[in-house]
């Protein structure tokens, strides 16, 4: 004979007991005056009357495909920006290096001066960045060795923020060379003497 614990009894009945009850309610529900929960059926022109759906203004369009195959990084010759971009179209994405600081930008309009997070989600990690928009991007700094970039340098990776899409990368390519290379001017890099 095999024996339950008590608790493990309780349990499964208390199932039984929910699943019981569960069919009582449909079938009242079915039920004229029935004290189970309304259903409306809409006819015809209820359901052809529905507000049509929500279209985004053309200054807040995306700059393009979230996942577009023939997308590239594309460096600037003295690596001091990259841009991940279809050939001949805006970029999806753009991370710029600066006096030893990197600036990710999402080239999608919002209203100015709006605040968000520009989330990278990569093998090696998450990096939050807290951005704003000029109008016209997002755009927010970090300085270049800042651990968290890992989630860009890492592997592939996708960046998203919300209102202005997602994009879906391979991983940082020849944008890699940016990261290298990406350094304070000498001057900030020397400590003063104690």
């Amino acid at each position: 004979m095999i024996r339950f614990p008590t608790a493990a009894v309780v349990v499964i009945a208390a199932l039984a007991l929910a699943a019981c009850s569960a069919e009582a309610e449909d079938d009242a529900a079915m039920t004229p005056g029935g004290d189970g929960p309304i259903r409306i059926m809409l006819d015809e022109e209820a359901r052809t009357t529905l507000p049509p759906k929500r279209v985004l203004p053309p200054n807040r369009d995306m700059p393009g495909a979230i996942d577009p195959p023939a997308a590239r990084w594309r460096v600037a010759k003295d690596a001091s920006a990259a841009a991940y971009a279809e050939p001949g179209k805006r970029p999806l994405l753009v991370l710029a290096c600066s006096n030893g600081t990197i600036s990710a930008i999402r080239p999608v309009a919002d209203r100015d001066g709006a605040k968000a997070v520009l989330a990278f989600v990569g093998y090696r990690g998450i990096l939050r960045l807290r951005v704003q928009n000029d109008g016209g991007a997002w755009i927010g700094s970090l300085p270049a060795d800042d651990p968290h970039w890992r989630a860009v340098t890492g592997g592939p990776f996708y960046a998203t923020v919300a209102g202005g899409g997602k994009v879906i990368t391979p991983g940082p390519g020849d944008a890699i060379r940016m990261f290298e290379e990406c350094e304070a001017p000498e001057t900030e890099r020397l400590v003063p003497s104690a």
